[in-house]
C-alpha cells in the first residue's frame, strides 16, 4: 500500500511529493495520514478518475495565471496613478509555472483606466488689432460752407479782412463710433475758445466754425485780423493743427463796442492786428492821416456821439450820432492832424444837447469814451 495525501481545502487526492493541489492550488502540507488499504480508503472517499484530475488542474493554472495577471496590472495601474516617474515596462505575465494562492485578504485589483488630472483652463493672450488705425485728413479752411453736401465753399489759408466766420473742415476714417474729441481757438497765440464733440459714425466729415467772440450766435461782425489756429485732440492727443490769417485792411483801425448789464465796453484793434482794451472809460489811440477806423458792435441799439470838437475838417465823416448799427458808416477816414472822441452808453441814454449842433446830443454816463488822437 502506498502513502496518500489529501487537499485539505477541497479534499481532492494528492500525490506524495506534492507541494499544491493540481484542483485549487492550495498549498500541500507534508502531513502523513494513517497508512490505509486502498481498497477499503476507496469506500471512503472515491479517488477521481485521470481526466477529472487533469480538467481540475488545467482550470486551476488558468485561475491562478488570471489573478496573477489581473492584480500585476491592476498594481501596475495603481502605481502609475499615484507616483509620476519614467515609463515603466510592461511586466511581464508568469507562464505556466504554478503560483501559490494568494491570502484570502487580498482582494484582486480592477483594472480601470487610470484618470488623468484636468490642465488648468489656459488664457489665451490678448490678440493684435487687425482693424485700421484712425486717420485724419489736414483741416480745409473756408469762408463759407455748404452744410448739405458737406463741402467747403470760398477754401484757403488767408482771407480779407470783412470774413464773419471761418470753417475748419476734414475727414476721418477707423474712428469708433461715438469716440469724443476736442478743439481750440487761438488768435495771435491767445487761447479764445474750447469745445468739444463725438464722431457719430467710423468715417465721415466733420467741421467746426469761428466766429466774433462778441457775435457767438451769428456771423454778424466781422473776424479781428491775425493768426487763427485751429487744434483738434482726441483722447488728449493732437490730431489736427493748422492755421488762418485775417489780414488787416490796409490803414485800418477796428473798433468794437458791447453793452454787458447797462456798462458799454469795448476795445481797438490797430493796424498790426493788436487788441488794445481800456483799462478805465477812456482810451487815447493814436491816428495818424490816411488811417481808417471801423465801428462794430453786436448791440441793436445803443447811444453814440462821435464829436471831432472844433477841427470838423480831421475826419470824413465827423460830427455825427447813432443809435443802432444801420446809422454807423462804413468807415471813418483821418484827413489831417487833430482829435477826434468817440463817445458810446447804452440804448436811449441821452443827456444834454450839444451847442451849435441841435440834433445831436451827448451819451449820458456810464460812457466808453475812445480818443483819437495825432
Amino acid at each position: 500500500m502506498s502513502q496518500s495525501l489529501f487537499c485539505e481545502q477541497c479534499g481532492v487526492a494528492l500525490a506524495a511529493d506534492a507541494h499544491f493541489c493540481e484542483r485549487c492550488g492550495a498549498v500541500s502540507a507534508p502531513s502523513a495520514p494513517a497508512v490505509t488499504d486502498v481498497a477499503a480508503s476507496s469506500s471512503v472517499m472515491p479517488r477521481p478518475s485521470q481526466p477529472r484530475r487533469l480538467i481540475g488542474g488545467c482550470v486551476a493554472v488558468v485561475v491562478v495565471i488570471a489573478c496573477v495577471g489581473v492584480a500585476a496590472v491592476g498594481g501596475f495601474f495603481a502605481f502609475q496613478t499615484t507616483v509620476k516617474a519614467p515609463a515603466t515596462p510592461t511586466p511581464a505575465i508568469a507562464a505556466t509555472t504554478p503560483v501559490a494562492k494568494l491570502p484570502a485578504t487580498i482582494a484582486p485589483v480592477l483594472s480601470v483606466t487610470p484618470a488623468i488630472a484636468a490642465a488648468p483652463p489656459t488664457i489665451p493672450p490678448p490678440m493684435a488689432t487687425t482693424g485700421a488705425q484712425p486717420t485724419y485728413s489736414a483741416v480745409t479752411f473756408s469762408s463759407a460752407f455748404d452744410q448739405s453736401a458737406l463741402v467747403p465753399i470760398n477754401p484757403g489759408k488767408t482771407f480779407p479782412y470783412g470774413a464773419t466766420i471761418i470753417y475748419a473742415y476734414w475727414t476721418y476714417s477707423g474712428v469708433v463710433p461715438d469716440t469724443s474729441f476736442d478743439y481750440d481757438w487761438y488768435r495771435n497765440g491767445v487761447h479764445t475758445e474750447s469745445n468739444g464733440e463725438n464722431f457719430i459714425n467710423s468715417s465721415g466729415k466733420s467741421f467746426q466754425w469761428r466766429l466774433h467772440p462778441n457775435s457767438p450766435n451769428a456771423p454778424k461782425i466781422p473776424l479781428d485780423p491775425g493768426n487763427y489756429t485751429f487744434v483738434l485732440r482726441v483722447g488728449g492727443q493732437v490730431i489736427l493743427s493748422d492755421t488762418f490769417v485775417i489780414q488787416s485792411p490796409p490803414d485800418t483801425i477796428v473798433v468794437f463796442f458791447s453793452i454787458i448789464s447797462d456798462w458799454p465796453i469795448g476795445y481797438v484793434v490797430d493796424k498790426q492786428g493788436i487788441r488794445h482794451t481800456p483799462m478805465g472809460p477812456i482810451l487815447n489811440f493814436p491816428v495818424a492821416p490816411g488811417d481808417r477806423i471801423i465801428i462794430q458792435t453786436d448791440q441793436p441799439r445803443f447811444s453814440l456821439l462821435f464829436d471831432c470838437g472844433t477841427s470838423p475838417q480831421t475826419f470824413t465823416p465827423c460830427d455825427f450820432v447813432a443809435d443802432s448799427p444801420a446809422r454807423l458808416p462804413a468807415e471813418i477816414r483821418k484827413n489831417a492832424s487833430g482829435t477826434a472822441y468817440l463817445n458810446i452808453s447804452r440804448a436811449d441814454n441821452w443827456a444834454g444837447t450839444r451847442s451849435n449842433f441841435p440834433s445831436q446830443r451827448y451819451p449820458a454816463d456810464p460812457v466808453l469814451r475812445i480818443g483819437f488822437g495825432n
